[in-house]
C-alpha cells in the first residue's frame, strides 16, 4: 500500500510511504511537483515533474506497484 504524507519540518515536501518505508518524496519548486521514488528491492530511482501533487502521487504508484 502506498500512502503520501505532509512532511511534518518541510510544509512544501510530502514523503511516499511503502507499508511504512520512506521509498520517496514529492517537492514543490517553482510551482512544480517534483517525484523522486527509488524502486523496491533493486537500485533503480525515477524522477519526474508534474503540475499537482494528485498526478506525482499516481505516477509514483503506476512505478512502484509494478
Amino acid at each position: 500500500m502506498l500512502s503520501l504524507i505532509e512532511n511534518m519540518f518541510d510544509d512544501t515536501e510530502f514523503d511516499v510511504l511503502q507499508n511504512s518505508e520512506v521509498v520517496g518524496s514529492v517537492k514543490l519548486i517553482n510551482g512544480r511537483y517534483v517525484l523522486s521514488v527509488q524502486t523496491k528491492g533493486s537500485k533503480n530511482s525515477s524522477r519526474s515533474t508534474h503540475k499537482t501533487v494528485e498526478a506525482s502521487f499516481n505516477t509514483a504508484v503506476e512505478l512502484l506497484e509494478k
